[in-house]
Parts: structure tokens; C-alpha cells; sequence
């Protein structure tokens, strides 16, 4: 028997959709920035919660200039993310500082080699140890020597070692620790799901057993009604009298078992 072709599935929103919704998005960001769910942004863009779409939206929001805090690609589905710009004043920091690093060693080395032309070796050396001490200091101010630094008590940035022996700073650490928050959350939403799951299935289990204890209950009532019917009709010291009450007597008991009265 031939098996009948599966449904085609619903293509994802193309490239323009997906672009008009982060420039929707893009709009409706103030200056503050704005919160919503994973859940809801996803839904705004039109797609499925799968790590793929969130990737993809995370991306497309960037092209805009936009990003999310937490990101959007490890968040939870009902976990507040904020929708901001990057801080500009941060990036044109660090832009610059990479500029002047790249310069700065430049310069120096120029300027030593004209010293150094003018024989004046030890004017060339300090020049050459001042570009170099200063390139160090950018590095040193930014983070870079944070984690070797860590063990002394030089970092610049905040750090942390976990359990294992890997050490975190800066944001990298603000990311490990927002990632070990998630995963405490998973946690207590799964042990939540199995105690509802738990008390659910005690619920149920219970209103079974009521219900055949009151199936039980209906059929001895029946049974003890005709074997009282029997007693009344058989004349006194008759065998099928006699057998009449002593099973009438013994589904009474049972009845009193069931907790019945």
C-alpha cells in the first residue's frame, strides 16, 4: 500500500519580511531601549522557537543596530529580554583605542629609528620601551591579562573560577553567569512540570480508586437487595434461606471494609 506524501511544511518568512520586522522592532525602541519575551519576539518576527530562527533574528536585529540583552539566542522562552542599542560610547572607545594601539607602536618605532640614526641609543631604546609600555597599559586597561592577572589579584574587570577550574571575567563572566541562571531556571520549570505531573497522576489515581469503590459498593447493594428478597420469601430453617443471609451477611462485611456504612 503506497504511503501517502507528508504535508509540505510552511516555508520560513524570506529575507524582506524578516528585515521589515527588525526595522518594525527597530522603531519601536526608544531611547531606554524596551523589554519583551523571547516568546513574543519570536511570534513579531514569524517564526517557530527553534535555535536556527533565533540565530537569524539575533543577526537581523544587528543590521539595524539593535541587540538583545540577555541574548535572544540563549534566553528562555518566557524570560524578559531587552531590546537596545549598543553603547556607542563604549564602541567608539575601544575603535579608538585599537587606532592609537596601531599607531602609537608606529610612531615610536619611527622616532627610534631616527634616534637610533643620530646614534643616540639609549633616547631610541626609551622611545621603543614607552610605545611598547603603552600599547601594554591599553591591553592591560581593557581586560586583556585579566584571567593571568586573576591569581594575584591584578585584574581589572571583576573574575570568577567555577568547579571545574575555568576562570571568567568581564562579560564573559556576566555571560556564564546569566547562562548558569538559565539553566536554574530550566531546572525549577522541569521539577515544577514533574510535581504537577506527579500530583496529576495521584489525582487521577485516586478518583479511579473512588469510582471502583463505588462500583463495588453498587454491586453488593444489588446483591444483598435480592439476597433479602430471598430471605423474606424462603419460610424459616429452609437451605436456600439459610444461604440467603449468610452470604447477605458476608457482603455486609465487605461493605464495612469499603469503609461503607
Amino acid at each position: 500500500m503506497p504511503v501517502p506524501p507528508r504535508p509540505p511544511t510552511p516555508p520560513a518568512p524570506g529575507t524582506d519580511e524578516m528585515h521589515s520586522a527588525a526595522v518594525r522592532v527597530r522603531q519601536m525602541v526608544g531611547a531606554g531601549g524596551m523589554e519583551m519575551t523571547a516568546g513574543q519576539l519570536l511570534a513579531m518576527f514569524d517564526r517557530e522557537d527553534v535555535q536556527e530562527a533565533r540565530e537569524e533574528i539575533a543577526d537581523e536585529l544587528f543590521t539595524v543596530g539593535l541587540v538583545t540583552r540577555p541574548s535572544i539566542v540563549h534566553s528562555l522562552a518566557n524570560e524578559k529580554i531587552k531590546i537596545t542599542t549598543p553603547d556607542e560610547a563604549e564602541d567608539h572607545l575601544v575603535r579608538n583605542g585599537i587606532i592609537w594601539a596601531i599607531l602609537i607602536p608606529i610612531i615610536g618605532a619611527i622616532w627610534a629609528i631616527r634616534l637610533f640614526a643620530r646614534e643616540r641609543v639609549g633616547g631610541g631604546f626609551a622611545v621603543l620601551a614607552t610605545a611598547i609600555l603603552v600599547v601594554l597599559l591599553y591591553f592591560y586597561g581593557f581586560g586583556a591579562f585579566d584571567k593571568p592577572l586573576s591569581s594575584i589579584g591584578l585584574n581589572v574587570h571583576e573574575c570568577a573560577r567555577n568547579g571545574l577550574g575555568q576562570t571568567f571575567c568581564g562579560h564573559e563572566l556576566d555571560e556564564y553567569r546569566a547562562k548558569i541562571e538559565r539553566v536554574k531556571q530550566e531546572l525549577v520549570a522541569t521539577q515544577e512540570k514533574t510535581k504537577r505531573e506527579q500530583a496529576e497522576t495521584e489525582q487521577k489515581a485516586s478518583e479511579e480508586k473512588t469510582q471502583t469503590q463505588a462500583n463495588e459498593r453498587s454491586e453488593l447493594e444489588s446483591k444483598m437487595a435480592a439476597e433479602k428478597a430471598i430471605v423474606q420469601r424462603e419460610p424459616e430453617g429452609s437451605y436456600a434461606g439459610d444461604l440467603a443471609r449468610d452470604e447477605y451477611e458476608s457482603d455486609r462485611a465487605q461493605l464495612q471494609q469499603l469503609g461503607i456504612r
